[in-house]
């Protein structure tokens, strides 16, 4: 059940900056809760969903993600925990907010144990509720922002490297030139540092030879299954003859 969208623009905090918004489950069976929670959510700028039953909040965890998830502990088909696991087996990041309208040490411990970010008493401290829904959605963007930046980092790593090999490679190459001036030589030092460069198991060189109208390998490393020991190839039935012809 969808209970309030706010596309409004995000308030602003007392320092004038804006504060972070989510999208947010609210869980409980009582509709009456679930509509005043999700009144003064909206007005913080969150966008907000409701459910009312554990079946409905798993049916809306699996079709849509959320960054903040608040469920009651009691409920007649179902508990918040189960609440809180299966949003965690949608994504284990994200935040759950726990509310029951008994203050037990226990409840909040086993919630706490089980992963929840948080654990609220009824009748809720609206105050409360908010700056703890606004802890929670910006530890979940900046968890967020962490990974993206982490995942940005080691892919500039993986280009730095391999970029790294092609100068060694060509620097190889370059020396081979000017230490050899046996070609056979020279293209397995260059074949060598290609397939090096580029992970590849098996490679071979192959020049243009117009009067057998083909390809002849006059250079190759590995050797995969089913190969021949073949060392011309048609131009009309290969790859390679397709990029020799057409360039």
């Amino acid at each position: 059940m969808k209970v309030a969208n706010s596309q409004a623009t995000r308030p602003e905090t007392a320092h004038g900056s804006y504060q972070r918004t989510g999208r947010i489950l609210i869980v409980d069976d009582e509709p009456a809760m679930v509509a005043s929670l999700a009144e003064l959510l909206t007005r913080d700028g969150h966008e907000v969903a409701g459910a009312h039953t554990e079946v409905e909040a798993q049916k809306l965890l699996r079709e849509s993600p959320y960054d903040l998830v608040i469920a009651d502990v009691v409920m007649p088909d179902g508990g918040g925990i189960e609440v809180l696991r299966a949003a965690h087996d949608v994504d284990g990041d994200c935040p759950v907010i726990m509310m029951t309208a008994y203050a037990s040490v226990e409840a909040a411990v086993s919630a706490i144990n089980e992963g929840a970010y948080d654990f609220l008493v009824k009748p809720i401290d609206l105050t409360e509720l908010s700056l703890t829904v606004r802890r929670a959605v910006e530890k979940r963007h900046l968890a967020q922002a962490m990974r993206k930046l982490m995942g940005d980092l080691s892919e500039a790593n993986r280009t730095l490297a391999r970029r790294v090999a092609e100068l060694n490679a060509l620097h190889d190459v370059s020396a081979a030139m000017s230490g050899t001036a046996e070609v056979p030589k020279l293209l397995d030092r260059i074949l060598q540092a290609a397939t090096s460069v580029i992970g590849a198991r098996y490679g071979s060189i192959l020049l243009l030879d117009l009067k057998v109208e083909g390809l002849v390998v006059e250079a190759a490393t590995g050797r995969p299954p089913g190969s021949t020991d073949e060392v011309r190839v048609a131009l009309s039935d290969s790859i390679a003859g397709y990029v020799a012809t057409t360039g």
